[in-house]
């Protein structure tokens, strides 16, 4: 009888801990109501106020920070389109030419970046290590912006950042997923989601700063929007650990996700020297693994990259979760990329006065969207409040579609309904990008993220073409967003699994979950 074996036939099976309610117990010494002892209490209650120790919430900052670098990294090129020397240097002066291929090309990127390492990140490399590469990619591709001179070699250099950027987000949220306490993950997820709020303040602070106030050229604004990426870079080398159960039901190195969970449950406020630490016998009881660590052979590894793709087809995903998922993406994708990278040129063209400060105030309308989202997803749900911000979100557009048109302006109107707009999208992505970590294995869980958001990179491509041709017509623009943002208010309800607010993860695809 194999170790496993011995362990699941023993009668203390029962009392063996899953990861996740190992965390939800961890959790429950941040409470300011209660301690680890009294866990049972608090961790069935999802309005129980919770107080994450610092060193926890240094490990969700330093994943949020490499989130904000790739929103940097995106958008920064809205406000390079609207500076008048990189229009003449750069774009010789013809960006009505070049501004559609420039605008897709980091979206064209991000298409094979995330399919790559989604399904690399599940089979082999994990979910840090991935992260560490792409962040490292993304500094080297924004110093090399600052020094291109034509449109040609920017286009190539802004696909080889959406590359980068693409495989940064699959292991990114899996990371983020599978290291929060499930009875908090909503919190915890969508707080790393907010951090694109900062990336967007960045580039719009920067933004005023060095083309309205200083004057400086527009390589120096790329280099200094490339500061998130760096400091993500060394805050997550640093300060955040592998996925436990990557390590423990992927790799099979038993001992790395006993002393990543017990790392993390540090942070959350147990103790260190407590006997309530996890042990080996708890995660052999789980996932049925013998003690022994054993390597891949290359032709395994060949074997598990194309079964992690082909597992999100399998009968019990393919309708209930992943093509669902996918065509939400794409809307969703579409109707915000639409605008949000073409803001600053929308803005322009109903001549909207003090451009750089109204910027900021859309930039600063993040910050509702994300107070909204932490409150409302573990209490209200996932799917309730994703088909309402996506629904209010078209509405939204209608009223600034309204404001916008010729001769009937109202500056007024514009920066308040584009603004209710911005937070309201913001709850619609945060919900996103927790709930679809969520709905996949962890076999595929940075796969159907990466097959996701490739999906949803479609949309955005497509929806860089759509406005460069009906940006002459913002009015027509905005109107044909909100129909994609309703179209994707209803596909959610085909979810069969979409509700997981509090739930266990499930670590493969056919059976149940040992949580």
């Amino acid at each position: 009888m194999g170790e496993g074996e011995r362990l699941l036939s023993s009668p203390d099976h029962a009392k063996y801990r899953s990861i996740d309610s190992f965390f939800d117990e961890a959790a429950a010494a941040a409470t300011s109501e209660s301690s680890a002892r009294n866990s049972a209490t608090t961790t069935n209650n999802p309005y129980t106020r919770i107080r994450f120790p610092w060193r926890y919430l240094l490990i969700i900052v330093s994943i949020g920070t490499a989130n904000a670098s790739f929103c940097t990294a995106i958008l920064l090129i809205s406000y390079l389109l609207a500076d008048n020397e990189f229009n003449s240097t750069v774009m010789r002066d013809d960006p009505d030419h070049w501004a559609g291929p420039l605008a897709a090309a980091v979206f064209a990127g991000m298409l094979p970046g995330g399919l790559l390492a989604g399904t690399i990140c599940d089979s082999w490399v994990g979910r840090k290590p991935l992260l560490l590469i792409t962040l490292t990619a993304n500094v080297t591709t924004a110093i090399w912006t600052a020094f291109v001179n034509g449109p040609i070699g920017l286009i190539l250099c802004r696909f080889l950042a959406g590359i980068a950027i693409g495989a940064t987000e699959p292991p990114l949220f899996a990371l983020a997923t599978e290291l929060s306490p499930p009875k908090h993950r909503g919190l915890c997820v969508s707080f790393v989601a907010s951090f694109w709020m900062v990336g967007n303040l960045v580039v719009a602070v920067v933004g005023l700063v060095v083309f309205r106030y200083l004057v400086w050229s527009w390589r120096y604004y790329v280099l200094i929007c490339a500061t998130p990426a760096v400091l993500g870079l060394l805050m997550l080398a640093m300060c955040v650990p592998e996925s436990p159960r990557f390590l423990a039901y992927v790799r099979r190195d038993i001992g790395g996700a006993v002393s990543s969970a017990n790392r993390i449950a540090v942070s959350l406020g147990m103790d260190a020297s407590s006997k309530r630490l996890l042990r080996k016998e708890e995660l052999l009881d789980q996932y049925s693994l013998e003690l022994h660590q054993g390597e891949e052979s290359e032709e395994q590894k060949e074997k598990s990259l194309l079964e992690t793709f082909a597992s999100l087809y399998h009968p019990q995903l393919r309708f209930a979760t992943t093509i669902p998922l996918q065509i939400t993406w794409f809307s969703l994708c579409f109707g915000s990329y639409a605008l949000v990278t073409w803001i600053n040129t929308i803005y322009v063209q109903i001549h909207l006065d003090d451009l750089y400060w109204n910027l900021l105030w859309f930039a600063l309308a993040n910050a509702p969207g994300n107070l909204l989202s932490f409150f409302l997803l573990d209490k209200v749900g996932r799917i309730k409040t994703l088909v309402g911000s996506l629904t209010m979100s078209a509405m939204s557009l209608v009223v600034f579609a309204w404001y916008s048109r010729p001769d009937h302006t109202s500056t007024a109107g514009v920066v308040v309904s584009s603004c209710t707009f911005q937070a309201l999208e913001t709850v619609a992505w945060n919900v996103m990008d927790t709930a679809t970590g969520e709905l996949f294995p962890t076999t595929s869980r940075s796969t159907g993220i990466g097959l996701c958001t490739a999906t949803g990179r479609l949309g955005a491509m497509a929806a860089q073409f759509a406005s460069g041709l009906l940006i002459d017509s913002p009015v027509m623009l905005l109107l044909v967003s909100s129909l994609s943002f309703l179209i994707a208010a209803v596909i959610p309800m085909k979810l069969q699994h979409g509700e997981m607010s509090q739930a266990r993860l499930n670590d493969y695809v056919g059976g149940a979950d040992a949580n």
